[in-house]
C-alpha cells in the first residue's frame, strides 16, 4: 500500500479525482490544494511519478498540522435529557491514533 498526496484534475470540464485515484479524497490540505489517496504497490496501470509518496509519519504529521488549524473533535458523551452531544478537541497522539486506525481499516 502507498500513500499518495495529490490534486484534483479538470476532466471534461469537472474538477474531480484523476482516473488513477481509486481510494483518495482524504485529510484535503487547503494551503496546498491536496488529498490524501491509499492506494495498492502493484496497480495494473500508470500512477504518476510526479505524485508525492508519503510515509505513515509523515501522513501522521500532516494531519496533525490540519489539526493545529481546525482542531478534530472526540466524542465525550450525551448531556443532559435533550441528547445533546458533547465533545472536546482531540490530542496529538488522538490524532495519531485516528491516522493509524484509519490506515489499518484500508
Amino acid at each position: 500500500m502507498k500513500i499518495y498526496e495529490y490534486r484534483k484534475h479538470l476532466i471534461n470540464g469537472q474538477v474531480r479525482d484523476p482516473d488513477f485515484i481509486t481510494q483518495g479524497g482524504h485529510w484535503y490540505e487547503l494551503s496546498s490544494d491536496t488529498y490524501i489517496a491509499i492506494m495498492s504497490d502493484n496497480l495494473p496501470y500508470y500512477v504518476p511519478d510526479t505524485l508525492t509518496v508519503l510515509t505513515t509519519d509523515e501522513l501522521v504529521k500532516r494531519v496533525q498540522n490540519l489539526h493545529i488549524i481546525t482542531p478534530f473533535k472526540k466524542r465525550i458523551g450525551v448531556m443532559g435529557s435533550g441528547g445533546i452531544e458533547s465533545s472536546e478537541n482531540m490530542t496529538n497522539a488522538d490524532v495519531e491514533k485516528m491516522v493509524t486506525d484509519w490506515l489499518n481499516t484500508i
